[in-house]
């Protein structure tokens, strides 16, 4: 579940460095799939939710390198609404990923009866999902596209510490926290 949260937390959080129309990204989402991708393998005997997110974890890993390297050679700038397409694309996958991620939890509570706090997960990804789906569709309008891009990092930030706090429970749950 570590591997899972540290993967969330590079998909979910985006800190780049824009040099002219090269963007860096800090934080980048290819490595967060990858560490998902290992996350998904450790949990996939809890549930077969776990499983069936792994396939598609893999697929973002390749995709969202392909997005990286083409921010940081300035193509996404060059393509303007093919780059957007792509990124909302890269964006809707993540939400599915991360949905199924919480169903596994879900049925992970259900069959071992841990309370792990997944309700308050569930309560805290339908809004995350909203406010990041409308930060990108503003995305094109300045003000309020970095008023949204700011409220989608809150509600990421929010969504992580909830889930930090989840894995900390399955932790302890299992005995290596």
């Amino acid at each position: 579940m570590q591997n899972i949260f540290l993967g969330m937390l590079l998909v979910f959080l985006d800190l780049n460095i824009n040099l002219g129309d090269t963007t860096i990204g800090l934080l980048p989402d290819f490595a967060g799939y990858i560490l998902m991708i290992k996350g998904l393998e450790e949990m996939t005997l809890e549930s077969p939710l776990f499983e069936k997110a792994r396939p598609w974890a893999t697929a973002m890993a390749v995709y969202t390198g392909v997005l990286y390297a083409m921010d940081f050679l300035a193509m996404s700038v060059q393509l303007r609404f093919l780059g957007w397409v792509m990124n909302l694309a890269s964006l809707v996958a993540s939400l599915v990923i991360s949905r199924w991620i919480l169903r596994g939890i879900l049925e992970m509570e259900a069959n071992r009866r841990f309370d792990l706090q997944g309700q308050q997960l569930e309560q805290l990804w339908k809004p995350l999902a909203i406010v990041q789906l409308v930060a990108a569709a503003f995305g094109w309008f300045p003000l309020i596209g970095w008023i949204c891009a700011l409220a989608a990092f809150v509600m990421g930030v929010c969504y992580l510490v909830a889930f930090n706090r989840t894995k900390n429970l399955y932790l302890e749950q299992i005995g290596l926290l």
